[in-house]
């Protein structure tokens, strides 16, 4: 590449004298003209012989070249500092003398930086590849200022000011390995990998795992809503069981009450009505206000007939007389259309047919 431009050439500003610095040594290495901007070029005299008048003007070329790329390689400000240099050394030390400061300034400047050293630590949600690189930019800083360090002060740096997620992996380091014979790079390559392997990601997967964060909170919602709705028709269905297990635990009992003849349950029924021998109306029926039931002694009306529900009728006077079953009796209104009567209870030994008026006007009839 030499005698080609290179593109994307480095340009000082003034604030990146550093980074700038180290790219433009690099530079001018790989342009073989690094050893003329470090030393003066002796100019020949008369006396000079001919061959080393051919070497002094070989160098003048990289010379009047490495001036050329310091040119190239600077901001106008920068541009107008060195524009009367003659050398590509001259040039050189104007621009580190104006970025770095003399000896004073670069002391202070060194302080500064050291300060930042010391109080530099890891943050907690930083990666451990952010937090190496906040360190390699202020230790060299502090190089070009003239300070040095060797590999031990920055592997116990970086032990010292990890997040308290690394400390398990500090421990295993220091009890398998001496710290003074761990390069910097091999620590920084165990943290990284460390990290990955806690965090179970990569560079190219955050975006990923953060959608699928947010797509995994979403459906938790989803499903603890689910849940709730899932235990609240449990609940339902537990409390309807319960209901039905209690109707059926009546029905039974009701059921072991009328076969049992030692427990019987008697209704009682607010009429004085009590004398059975006499000849009544077995084809009439009476509405009762202190009827409790309705009842009937004409099988034929009866449709649906139960004799699950045998029990002892007790009248006022303490009469009593036995249910056979209870069914329901149609009957035909004025205008022709049907009216069911629900639970009348069939009484063979009454010679009267009883209506319970209450009855009734609790199923939605009126009386007039």
């Amino acid at each position: 590449m030499n005698g080609h431009v290179p593109g994307n050439l480095p340009v000082l500003d003034g604030k990146n004298w550093s980074k700038w610095s180290v790219q433009m040594r690099a530079l001018f290495g790989f342009q073989d003209v690094y050893e003329v901007v470090q030393n003066e070029i002796e100019e020949p005299t008369a006396s000079t012989p001919d061959a080393q008048r051919q070497v002094l003007k070989d160098l003048k070329k990289k010379d009047c070249k490495a001036l050329f790329f310091l040119h190239q390689c600077v901001d106008s400000a920068h541009f107008e500092k060195i524009a009367t240099a003659t050398t590509s050394k001259e040039a050189w030390d104007i621009l580190a003398k104006a970025c770095s400061g003399d000896g004073r300034l670069k002391k202070v400047k060194l302080n500064t930086l050291k300060r930042q050293y010391e109080l530099l630590q890891m943050e907690d949600n930083e990666r451990i590849c952010d937090y190496f690189t906040r360190l390699f930019i202020i230790v060299n800083q502090m190089q070009e200022y003239g300070e040095r360090f060797k590999d031990q002060d920055l592997v116990e740096k970086v032990m010292r000011t990890l997040t308290p997620q690394f400390d398990g992996r500090v421990a295993a380091i220091e009890e398998a390995r001496d710290l003074s014979e761990i390069k910097i790079e091999q620590l920084q390559a165990s943290l990284e990998a460390y990290d990955l392997k806690m965090n179970g990601r990569s560079p190219a997967r955050l975006q990923d795992q953060a959608l699928y964060a947010s797509k995994q909170k979403q459906e938790k919602g989803k499903h603890v809503q689910a849940i709730r709705l899932e235990n609240e028709d449990a609940r339902k269905k537990k409390k309807k069981y319960i209901r039905n297990e209690a109707h059926m635990a009546q029905a039974k009992q009701a059921k072991q009450e009328s076969d049992s003849d030692s427990e019987v349950e008697a209704i009682v029924l607010m009429t004085t009505i009590c004398n059975f021998s006499n000849n009544g109306d077995a084809e009439t029926w009476y509405l009762d206000t202190g009827c409790s039931n309705h009842m009937t002694c004409n099988l034929n009306w009866l449709v649906n007939l139960g004799n699950s529900r045998r029990c002892t009728i007790k009248f006022a006077d303490n009469s009593t007389v036995k249910s056979m079953g209870v069914g329901n009796v149609a009957f035909k209104r004025s205008d022709g259309s049907l009216a069911i009567i629900e639970k009348v209870m069939y009484v063979p030994d009454m010679r009267y047919n009883l209506m319970s008026l209450g009855q009734l006007l609790e199923k939605g009839f009126s009386a007039s």
